[in-house]
């Protein structure tokens, strides 16, 4: 009987792997041709009959004025807005400082603004 059982998964497995072979032969993805590339132009470029200027900085570059940066990180330069704030008209109106009316609000409720 042995030899009848490894004839039958002899023959189940051939079977398998015809038909997985003719799976992967049909299904097998068709190359694809690029589009050609273009043509890279390769003449001679004329450069424009102007004087040139060398320069240590940035045109417009101190037009942030004093302390410039706009990141939120940073040192602040004199007259530059405070760190983090990002503009040179500093923070917005209601953002940061004191409230308007102080800290008159907050006697008698405790904790260290209150003593």
């Amino acid at each position: 009987m042995k030899n009848q059982n490894d004839l039958i998964v002899s023959i189940v497995a051939a079977v398998f792997a015809i038909g997985f072979a003719t799976g992967f032969y049909f299904t097998q993805r068709k190359p694809v041709e690029p589009t050609p590339a273009p043509k890279v132009v390769t003449t001679a470029v004329a450069l424009p009959a102007t004087s040139v200027v060398f320069s240590n900085g940035l045109a417009g570059g101190a037009a942030a004025g004093p302390g410039g940066g706009f990141g939120a990180a940073g040192g602040r330069g004199p007259g530059g807005p405070p760190a983090g704030f990002g503009g040179p008209g500093g923070p917005p109106p209601g953002v940061g400082g004191p409230p308007a009316g102080g800290f008159a609000g907050m006697a008698g409720k405790g904790g260290a603004a209150g003593k």
